[in-house]
Parts: C-alpha cells; structure tokens; sequence
C-alpha cells in the first residue's frame, strides 16, 4: 500500500521541478549556471565534469600535440616517474589531459630487483647476467676480466656447533683469487630506464664476493637507482620545454 504523504510528496517535488527555470547568464564560466526555483531562489549549479583523457605514444608527436591543442597559456605539462601529463585546459578546470606513459626496460627492473633481493650468484651465473640481460649496459672489457678469474681452495678447517644435546660438524672452506685476476669493486651501468625514451644513465653498481661461497652479488650503490630516475626526467622536461616553447609551462611531478 503506497503512502499517502509519500505519494503527494512526489507530486509536489515533481510539479515544483516542472516549474524550475535554468538561468545563465553570459558571465558565468561554460558548464556553470543558475537554478531559478518557484520560491524565487537561485542556486548556483556546475554540471559534472567528465574528464578526457588523450594518449599518444611518441615523444615529439606529443610534444606537438601539446603545443597545438593547449587552449591557453595556463597549459601544464608534469613529468612524473610513470607518465608525463599535461593540463590543456587549466581554465576550464582541467578536464582535458593528455599522456603519456612511461615504463621502466627489463634492464632498470633487473636492477631495482637487485637492489632489494641480494641473493648471490655463482661465477657462471653472474657472467651469464652481464652478458645477457644487461648486455647493452655492462662497459668494455669487465666481462673478459670477470671471465679470467681463478679460485682457488685456501684454507680448510673443522667447526662444530652444539645445539643442545645435538653435534653438528660443519667443513670451513674459503677460497682465493689466483692469477692476475681481480674483481672491481664497482662498475658503472649505462642503463636506458624507460622503454618509451633513448636516454641512458650510468648507474653505478657494487660487485660484492663472497670468498666463502664464491657467489657474486651486483648492487645498484644507494640513492642511484632514484637519481638516475630524476637525471632522465629531468632531461625530457627541458626537451618538452624547448619543443613546446611558452604555450605551456612544464616542470618535474605528478599529475
């Protein structure tokens, strides 16, 4: 059974609706305007706003595509650490953006692993990755040095460790470089870090051995990683900047 008061709620709503008047006057900005209610009131009111977002996947095409739709010169362009995006419209609250994206190569990921995973590699591992998946980035010479490295056994002991009633025997071996074989104790990197940009940045790594195990460990020198990230960045945005001239303003950050 339908309610009464609801019912004769609905008419009324439904009648004072019919009787609304949409008031816009020519100084209110697009998608602004005024509600004129039978009581004489006026609300204020924006239609909502559906953003439109543009992808395009070449930097000089995007570069011209910004410097030929952006509607003024409030345009911005933000370089972010995974897609630079710019504001073409900031007058008209920002509704129009255009990206683009930006992925890390299978090189910096490599990296960003190893610098938060230090499992160790034995040698034939460790030159298998050089010369494989960082084979565009490792400098000349530092897989024929690696590869002429010699080991050999130095010292041999015996330990044994008694966890309660239970006697562990444990056989201490360690290794040594013979030969005229050394390990570097870093090794700069030229990586590219997005697959979307030719830029490179030398990132400069540690190879850490252990003689116990003879198993090597590359990892990416601390804050590296981030600065080649910004180095790279930073270097698109004075390319954007140049190419796209005073339409819009671009600087390094999210959008």
């Amino acid at each position: 059974m339908i309610d009464k008061n609801a019912l004769q709620l609905a008419i009324d709503t439904a009648q004072a609706a019919a009787r609304t008047e949409i008031v816009r006057p020519p100084m209110l900005p697009d998608g602004w305007f005024y509600w004129h209610h039978p009581d004489g009131s006026l609300v204020l009111t924006e239609l909502p706003r559906h953003p439109r977002n543009y992808h395009v996947e070449d930097l000089d095409d995007y570069a011209a595509a910004v410097a030929r739709f952006a509607h003024n010169d409030g345009a911005l362009v933000l370089c972010g650490e995974t897609c630079i995006t710019a504001i073409l419209d900031e007058a008209d609250r920002a509704r129009e953006r255009l990206r683009f994206g930006l992925t890390y190569t299978t090189e910096f990921q490599l990296l960003k692993m190893l610098a938060q995973n230090r499992t160790g590699k034995s040698h034939p591992a460790f030159l298998k990755m050089l010369r494989i998946e960082l084979a565009q980035c490792a400098p000349q010479g530092i897989i024929e040095r690696l590869r002429s490295l010699k080991f050999q056994k130095a010292s041999s002991g015996q330990t044994t460790v008694k966890p309660g009633d239970e006697a562990i025997s444990h056989e201490i071996k360690r290794c040594a470089i013979v030969g005229d074989g050394d390990v570097p104790e870093s090794v700069g990197l030229d990586v590219r870090i997005y697959n979307e940009l030719p830029d490179t940045h030398v990132v400069e790594c540690c190879i850490d051995l252990d003689l116990d195990t003879i198993e090597f460990c590359l990892i990416p020198l601390s804050g590296e990683l981030e600065t080649a990230c910004y180095e790279v960045r930073r270097r698109v945005r004075k390319q954007l900047q140049a190419a796209i001239g005073d339409i819009a303003a671009v600087y390094c950050g999210q959008g």
